[in-house]
C-alpha cells in the first residue's frame, strides 16, 4: 500500500509507520531500486501508448512515496545519519518533490480505478512536505541541485568528509557517502527514474 501521510487518520495503522531497523530499512529501499530498475527496463521494452503513460508514471511514483517513507524512519537499532539529516532531526528537513506528476496526471488515460486511486495516494503523501527543502530535482536537469548539495554537505561536516566538491558524491565519483550510506544510491536512482518518467522530450528516450 501506499504510504499515509503523518497527518492522515488512518496513519497510525499504515504499515510504513510501523517501527523499523536499519538493516530491514536498507533492505526495502534496495528492494524498491531493483523493483524500480526492472519496471524501467521492461516499461522501455514495449510499444508506449497513453494509457501505459499513465502506468509508468503512476507505479514509478508509488515506488518512491514508498521508498521515502522508509527513509523517513529513524531506525530503532543503529539510525541512520543520512536519514536523519533527510528528516530535520539535524536541523532542516528535506524532501522530494513530486515533479511535473500532479499536472501531468491530470489529463492521462486511466483505465483503472486503481491507478487513480494510488495517483491521489502519492499526491497526498508528499503534499505534507511542502514544507521541506526539495532535493534530487532531477525534473531541473542532470546536474545535483544545490539542496541536494546541502543535505550532503551537513552530513560531510558531521563525519568530517571533504566538501570541496559535493556533486562528486551524488555522482558517487567521491564514494565516502556512498559506501557508509548505500541507501542513498536507491533513494537517487529511484527518484531520479521517477523524474525520467515525467519527461516529454521523445529524445530523452
Amino acid at each position: 500500500p501506499v504510504p499515509k501521510a503523518t497527518n492522515s487518520k488512518d496513519y497510525d495503522n499504515c504499515i510504513w509507520a510501523q517501527p523499523m531497523r536499519y538493516g530491514v530499512q536498507l533492505d526495502v529501499v534496495i528492494l524498491l531500486q531493483r523493483l524500480m530498475e526492472h519496471f524501467v527496463a521492461s516499461s522501455f521494452s514495449i510499444q508506449a501508448t497513453r494509457s501505459h503513460d499513465a502506468v509508468r508514471l503512476i507505479v514509478s511514483a508509488c515506488i518512491t512515496a514508498i521508498a521515502d517513507a522508509a527513509m523517513r524512519k529513524r531506525a530503532t537499532d543503529i539510525p541512520s545519519e543520512l536519514c536523519l539529516h533527510l528528516m530535520g532531526e539535524r536541523g532542516i528537513a528535506y524532501g522530494l518533490s513530486t515533479g511535473h506528476l500532479g499536472s501531468q496526471s491530470e489529463t492521462i488515460e486511466v483505465h483503472t480505478a486503481e491507478l487513480n486511486i494510488a495517483r491521489t495516494a502519492v499526491l497526498d503523501y508528499f503534499a505534507e512536505q511542502q514544507h521541506t527543502i526539495k532535493v534530487l530535482n532531477w525534473e531541473n536537469g542532470n546536474i545535483p541541485d544545490q539542496n541536494t548539495n546541502q543535505w550532503l554537505a551537513g552530513l560531510a561536516v558531521e563525519y568530517a568528509f571533504p566538501t570541496a566538491d559535493m556533486t562528486t558524491y551524488v555522482s558517487g565519483e567521491q564514494h565516502l557517502i556512498i559506501k557508509n550510506f548505500p541507501e542513498f544510491v536507491c533513494y537517487r536512482d529511484i527518484s531520479f527514474y521517477f523524474k525520467y518518467f515525467q519527461n516529454t522530450d521523445p529524445e530523452a528516450f
